[in-house]
């Protein structure tokens, strides 16, 4: 589907691509299905271009609706992220009381994967996410720092340079 458009009135004279990254969520005016958000692709002077919803039916505007822009450093328990206090409930209560949204950022790394068929890497991300980001929500091509590489072959089996006799002492229990 193609990249949808908001134009506000007046004249905001916003620079190029000032709210790319943000989200717009409309606030008011609501349709029944209608996704309430998404991801803004760009911007200029005075509208703002969005991705529609993937599996939803996007959200749409009328002239008159409101909405907001506003920017996610991360959402709860995506990749990245992790820990933090037990949040419950349906509906969680926004904003979040204190102490509750307290998670840990800690990258996801990926390194020396590489696809069987043609020997590329394989790294995570493809760059057009808003929330998970490179370089701070997952690292390519490098290794997690204090990260030691497993002994091959693994010194327990056969192959390594020590065996292990499996136990003797073993009984069956009916």
């Amino acid at each position: 589907m193609a990249t949808m458009r908001v134009t506000v009135s007046g004249n905001p004279n916003w620079p190029a691509d000032k709210w790319k990254g943000y989200s717009i969520v409309k606030t008011g005016d609501f349709v029944t299905g209608q996704q309430t958000y998404s991801v803004i692709s760009g911007s200029g002077a005075n509208y703002v271009d969005y991705v529609p919803a993937a599996f939803k039916t996007p959200v749409g505007f009328a002239t008159g609706n409101p909405f907001v822009i506003t920017h996610i450093n991360h959402a709860l328990d995506q990749p990245g992220v992790h820990g933090g206090a037990l949040i419950t409930g349906l509906q969680p209560i926004c904003p979040w009381p204190a102490g509750q949204n307290d998670q840990l950022t800690d990258p996801c790394y990926a390194w020396q994967n590489t696809r069987t068929e043609n020997g590329e890497p394989v790294n995570m991300g493809s760059g057009d996410n808003a929330t998970i980001r490179l370089g701070i929500h997952y690292v390519n091509g490098t290794a997690k720092p204090g990260y030691a590489d497993y002994a091959y072959p693994n010194p327990l089996t056969a192959g390594g340079t020590a065996t292990l006799a499996p136990p003797t002492n073993l009984h069956t229990v009916p």
